[in-house]
């Protein structure tokens, strides 16, 4: 059913950040960054009436407070009477009905959904009723909200164990539309536009393949020339080579930048600000990522 599916599409990302091994225990950090990231950014996503049920203590998370609040629209408030919810199946006896499950969605009281559902799960649900004594609803897919109602309901992380290469195969997604970001990449009108100068439409461009999974790669200090260039996955492509031989498009996001680096978290922002038109205008369902409010 729906609530099975929806609880395996939250599950089957969060086990990396959650399990602990002998290395990885409460009081110890984790020695493995990707790891570090993925609690993070988990952590950062979840509701704040939630994140106590699903994150244990644990060094990571020592110093969360310091993170800005995400704060999007699936962070419901308790007196809010949301259509969607996020919530926690609790454990030991369901509803008043044979074949339910109680879930916690921050409401005051405990919401009773059809179907059973593993304690400690993960899923959204569509309340059908707030005033009723027992508050009703159901689990839905967690794509639900966006699709239904065109309401952005958070971020998924997918987690690597690789590298570039695990990355840019794409896994569940098999991303159609790979962009690649350098200093050294084309400048980046020039590539949305086709005139880094006037930025007229009219003058062409190549940002123009629809796509379903779109993933945009930032390097390190290096670049991603040099990623490519000390990945034993990628014997025959060489760090020069690579804008052309693993992305659709290389871009400088940056042009005239000023300054000897760009911090990884600054250029994120600044290239999803300068990409998110030509996003919006080259979704394969022709209702743009922002307009949907995000895409995985």
């Amino acid at each position: 059913g729906s609530s099975t599916a929806n609880t395996e599409t939250r599950a089957s990302l969060l086990p990396a950040a959650h399990s602990q091994s002998s290395e990885d225990t409460s009081s110890n950090f984790s020695k493995n960054p990707l790891q570090f990231m993925q609690r993070l950014l988990e952590y950062a996503e979840t509701p704040q009436y939630l994140k106590r049920s699903l994150f244990p203590n644990h060094a990571d998370l020592q110093f969360v407070g310091l993170l800005p609040p995400v704060d999007a629209p699936h962070h419901v408030r308790r007196g809010e009477t949301s259509r969607y919810r996020e919530g926690v199946a609790l454990a030991g006896p369901g509803g008043p009905v044979e074949g339910t499950t109680r879930v916690n969605c921050g409401v005051g009281a405990d919401v009773v959904v059809p179907g059973k559902i593993p304690a400690g799960a993960r899923v959204t649900c569509e309340i059908e009723d707030y005033k009723a004594k027992q508050v009703r609803g159901k689990a839905v897919a967690s794509s639900a909200p966006r699709e239904t109602d065109g309401v952005y309901w958070g971020y998924m992380v997918r987690g690597v164990k690789g590298g570039l290469k695990d990355v840019l195969d794409g896994g569940q997604w098999q991303y159609d539309l790979k962009i690649g970001t350098s200093e050294r990449g084309e400048k980046v009108d020039a590539v949305l536009f086709g005139n880094a100068r006037t930025g007229d439409p009219a003058d062409g461009g190549r940002f123009s393949k629809p796509y379903k999974h779109l993933l945009i790669v930032f390097g390190g200090v290096n670049g991603i020339e040099q990623c490519v260039d000390d990945d034993e996955d990628f014997p025959h492509v060489s760090g020069d080579e690579c804008g052309a031989a693993l992305f659709d498009a290389f871009v400088n996001t940056v042009p005239l930048q000023g300054s000897r680096t760009v911090r990884t978290e600054e250029a994120v922002l600044l290239t999803l600000a300068k990409l998110r038109s030509a996003c919006i205008n080259n979704t394969k369902d022709g209702a743009g990522a922002g307009e949907r409010g995000g895409a995985e």
